[in-house]
């Protein structure tokens, strides 16, 4: 039921992300290779938005601090496939048990469906995480970086190099090499953009120095209880109560 509900929540993010508009074939090409059709025909599982937002909800972040990157992370993914399946690459006539994007809507419009997708996930990112609160602007910059890293020409773009170079024929070693660069980051990016978007740990600050003196009196005219203990505890001083643990707190967050 958790993952149904994300799944839920990200292609409602999708859908409202891609509205159509002219150029209509090129958005047509976009919602087609990202959504599923009206019959859920082509329904994908989601798994890099899923990982993502989970990750974050673990964390202890909303929602939806983590939508727009898990949005970004599908469109990426999309794009990824599109161009994947032409046929310069696997010629692949289906997926996800329909017609591929380029076998729908011709080789031409898949190319720029693919290519529109890519900056699309940046500038959905940016236009929608709530930044700077609760996503600082530096958090939002590292994680558009390990998309971009993700996907780059040391990460995805790497593996579809060495399968469009005979890699997978090779041996096993080889297809796991394959595997890792086009699947592996992007599972990867999944999880470690999810750490960016938790809650920050603030230290809990001093209290104002008039209400520690005001504390501090009311401790000693306080009558005592345990006799000895109570001096003892006494003779120790009263502490303004976020005096250790916020130090202890501010190490730890630094």
């Amino acid at each position: 039921r958790y993952w149904t509900t994300l799944i839920a929540d990200v292609e409602s993010e999708l859908d409202a992300a891609m509205p159509m508009r002219p150029p209509e074939s090129i958005h047509a090409a976009m919602r087609y290779a990202v959504l599923p059709g009206a019959g859920k025909e082509g329904a994908a599982k989601r798994a890099p938005p899923v990982l993502c937002v989970a990750a974050c909800e673990l964390l202890g972040a909303p929602r939806s601090a983590a939508l727009p990157a898990a949005a970004a992370l599908e469109m990426l993914h999309a794009a990824s496939l599109v161009h994947d399946d032409l046929p310069c690459f696997d010629a692949a006539p289906t997926r996800r048990g329909r017609p591929s994007t380029h076998a729908a809507f011709g080789t031409d419009m898949a190319v720029l469906a693919g290519d529109a997708l890519f900056p699309l996930a940046y500038t959905h990112i940016i236009a929608h995480t709530p930044s700077p609160d609760p996503v600082p602007h530096a958090v939002l910059l590292r994680v558009m970086a390990e998309l971009a890293r993700a996907v780059g020409s040391t990460g995805m773009a790497a593996g579809q190099f060495l399968d469009l170079a005979g890699a997978t024929a090779l041996g096993e070693a080889e297809v796991m090499q394959v595997l890792t660069k086009k699947f592996g980051e992007m599972a990867e990016c999944s999880a470690a953009v999810a750490p960016h978007h938790r809650r920050p740990v603030r230290a809990r600050r001093r209290p104002p120095e008039r209400f520690r003196e005001r504390q501090d009196e009311e401790q000693r005219q306080r009558p005592a209880r345990a006799g000895h203990g109570s001096r003892a505890r006494h003779r120790g001083g009263a502490q303004g109560p976020g005096q250790d643990g916020g130090r202890q707190v501010r190490g730890q967050v630094r």
